[in-house]
């Protein structure tokens, strides 16, 4: 008990009149069953949940505080997709390295093995930035292209020990979200991509992730019965559904339009167990046009506001001066003056985790994992939201996690 004691693992708790001591801890924690979660929790490794988390930095591979090792370390993601380490020159129709951000990142990706992490290249833009829809459709459309293509990948996935791809194309037939008439022919030449992709790929560094779109319409792109035998996982982009472009305000990510993309995925032959609900860790803020009408649907002053970091989202919820809603069945929203945005807290995200373990869901996906708390401003710890989902999503309980407002 001595021993107990020292470790903290000596849970304390009443009974009758008297308090009484019981050794009793979770063996995934090693802490006390009831004592708060440290900051080195031990997920469980029997867990297969996928936390895949996008780490897009800038040109020469940093981003604010963004540290790759701790985010490693934590083993709070099992999978990271990075960029931009590939660029498509449009001239010589190649995948050109982006050295900075390689110098920068490649010493910590070969510790990936040592944590189990699996890590990603990630290809594929709305703009020329990384790689175009409309560079990704005409190098589909030609078997010159897409050999080159995916040698150039292998090559580049073999020289610095990845574990495979993640392609984000925005999307196939429906180059940015433009259906009509859209680009029919990339149905099945995305096809013909992927399967050129495995094909080229090592033995064990096969693993290849195509993005979803978030809207039903865009979904014709996509010929399921012929992808699921070739894509390991199918990330959904069921996070863009409150823009500052549109005439109204709306939470980014509410739960019910998640379920019905993947509901609409689920009847076009769509797999549940090869999707993965990707939500964002940025928070995008809207201008109100009349500070008096503030609820979801209200109007908004079109491209007027922009994103901010979680830290800064998490302080202005503190500070007290926003009008917070919760609503856990969707999003929860906060509102001051013009200014609106929504965000996720521990029971909202627990509805999205709830909906991906009761479909059989492979996991979650953080897009703009930079965008976390890395420096612990805002009181919840470091890395607040993607631990919070690493959390809910791969752990048993046994232990009072920490939240933010």
């Amino acid at each position: 008990m001595c021993i107990a004691n020292c470790l903290e693992l000596i849970d304390v708790r009443p009974k009758g009149r008297k308090s009484h001591e019981f050794c009793e801890f979770n063996r995934l924690s090693g802490l006390a069953t009831g004592k708060e979660c440290t900051e080195k929790f031990y997920f469980d490794e029997r867990n297969n949940k996928i936390v895949l988390c996008s780490v897009i930095t800038d040109l020469s591979g940093k981003w604010n505080d963004f540290n790759l090792l701790d985010l490693l370390k934590s083993r709070e993601c099992t999978h990271i997709s990075l960029a931009p380490l590939l660029i498509f020159n449009q001239m010589t129709n190649s995948l050109v390295k982006n050295m900075p951000a390689i110098q920068e990142l490649k010493e910590t990706i070969r510790f990936a093995g040592t944590f189990k992490t699996k890590m990603l290249v990630e290809i594929g833009s709305w703009d020329d930035s990384l790689m175009s829809p409309e560079s990704l459709s005409k190098v589909a459309a030609s078997n010159e292209l897409t050999a080159k293509f995916s040698d150039e990948l292998q090559q580049f996935i073999r020289e610095y020990s990845l574990d495979g791809v993640f392609i984000t194309w925005q999307y196939p037939t429906c180059p940015k979200h433009t259906c009509n008439p859209g680009v029919p022919q990339d149905r099945a030449n995305v096809v013909t991509l992927m399967q050129s992709l495995k094909n080229a790929l090592p033995p064990s560094r096969k693993m290849i992730l195509l993005s979803l779109p978030p809207y039903p319409d865009a979904l014709k792109g996509f010929n399921f019965s012929a992808l699921e035998p070739i894509v390991d996982f199918f990330p959904v982009y069921s996070f863009n559904y409150g823009f500052h472009s549109l005439p109204v305000v709306k939470q980014i990510s509410p739960l019910p339009d998640q379920k019905h993309i993947v509901e609409s995925i689920v009847a076009k032959q769509g797999s549940y167990s090869k999707l993965i609900i990707g939500v964002p860790s940025i928070i995008e803020y809207f201008v109100l046009s009349d500070k008096k009408y503030n609820k979801v649907g209200a109007p908004q002053q079109a491209f007027k506001g922009g994103w901010i970091p979680i830290a800064e989202g998490c302080k202005r919820i503190k500070n007290g001066s926003y009008s917070i809603v919760r609503d856990p069945y969707a999003s929860n929203y906060a509102t001051l003056n013009t200014e609106w945005f929504s965000f996720e807290d521990h029971a909202s995200m627990g509805r999205k985790v709830d909906f991906v373990k009761l479909h059989n869901i492979a996991g979650i996906w953080i897009k703009h994992a930079v965008g976390d708390d890395f420096k612990g401003e805002c009181g919840c710890g470091i890395r607040p939201f993607t631990r919070m989902i690493a959390e809910l999503l791969r752990t048993e309980g046994g232990c009072t996690y920490v939240t933010c407002p």
